[in-house]
């Protein structure tokens, strides 16, 4: 007599697999860059200390040490904390431990906001940010590059510029090229660009200098929400840049964002500069920039990105 045999089923309940940390910290970073809130990540037990240092890093000028006691990370995030909590000087700067992603976020933030405020010399600034550019080719590294490459252009230092460029990697070409066809500009006369005026919403196209003689400031309203001083252009770029750099008429889209801005300008003039693709034929676009001109019209300086973020005012 056949027998049956009757299997009582269990539910089966799926569960995905964790996140590689290489894959989780990009994420964090990303959501750094943009300013995003931090993503919800499922995370190995273990690598939970390594979001915890890296988040913690992005956020907070001490952060907590996550890591279990006298572990090896553990002692490496005690020495950042360290670093960050004292006077530090080259040696110690070359001598610390970066394996991890929340040291090198620490170092990031620490050693920007120093630039920003002016309490390191120049020497000091290289020497951290090729530290960082020592590091793996993430976006803590692409942060310290941009940096290095804001002040070459800043200072006018093509040696400075040589080095990061003999040492940056392939991914790096475009942006390389945007910087090395910026350098040609100082000393020499202003390009043209195509703006329209506000509130008129006229269009003009003139040397930049024309718009303001004592130098140029551009970038997005939300970057830059006061006029500069007397005799300097307020250049506010669009929030989408989708203008044809060959449509000589404002188009829809570009005039609704340029009246959003009228709200907000009150009666102040600027320029709207509609075309991402026009302005990137000239400078590098990373906001803000500055543009510094001599009583002759010609470019004196060009300052971009955390360059122009420094603590001195025009």
């Amino acid at each position: 007599m056949k027998k049956w045999i009757f299997c009582c089923a269990m539910p089966l309940v799926l569960t995905a697999a964790p996140l590689p940390w290489a894959e989780g910290a990009r994420r964090i970073l990303e959501a750094y860059e943009t300013g995003s809130p931090m993503p919800e990540l499922s995370l190995s037990r273990r690598d939970q200390s390594h979001r915890k240092w890296l988040e913690a890093a992005a956020s907070q000028a001490l952060p907590g040490n996550p890591y279990p006691r006298q572990s090896r990370a553990w002692k490496e995030a005690e020495a950042v904390r360290q670093f960050l909590s004292s006077s530090p000087d080259v040696g110690a700067l070359q001598g610390l431990p970066l394996t991890l992603e929340g040291s090198r976020m620490a170092l990031w933030r620490w050693g920007q906001g120093k630039v920003r405020r002016g309490e390191v010399d120049p020497g000091f600034r290289k020497a951290w940010e090729d530290r960082l550019m020592g590091g793996p080719m993430d976006l803590l590294h692409f942060f310290a590059t941009r940096h290095a490459l804001c002040f070459s252009l800043a200072e006018a230092d093509q040696q400075r510029f040589q080095e990061i460029q003999e040492g940056a990697p392939k991914e790096y070409e475009e942006v390389l090229r945007m910087f090395q066809r910026t350098f040609p500009l100082l000393g020499g006369p202003c390009p043209p660009l195509r703006v329209w005026s506000l509130p008129a919403l006229e269009s003009q196209e003139l040397p930049i200098n024309e718009l303001g003689p004592k130098g140029a400031w551009i970038a997005p309203l939300a970057d830059f929400p006061t006029p500069p001083p007397e005799g300097w252009a307020w250049i506010l770029p669009t929030p989408s840049g989708a203008q044809s750099a060959q449509e000589g008429s404002l188009e829809d889209t570009s005039r609704r964002e340029g009246e959003a801005m009228l709200q907000r300008l009150g009666k102040h003039t600027a320029y709207l500069a509609p075309s991402a693709g026009e302005l990137e034929a000239i400078l590098p676009t990373f906001f803000p920039i500055r543009l510094e001109f001599g009583e002759d019209g010609l470019i004196r300086r060009i300052l971009v990105g955390d360059a122009a973020r420094v603590a001195t005012k025009p």
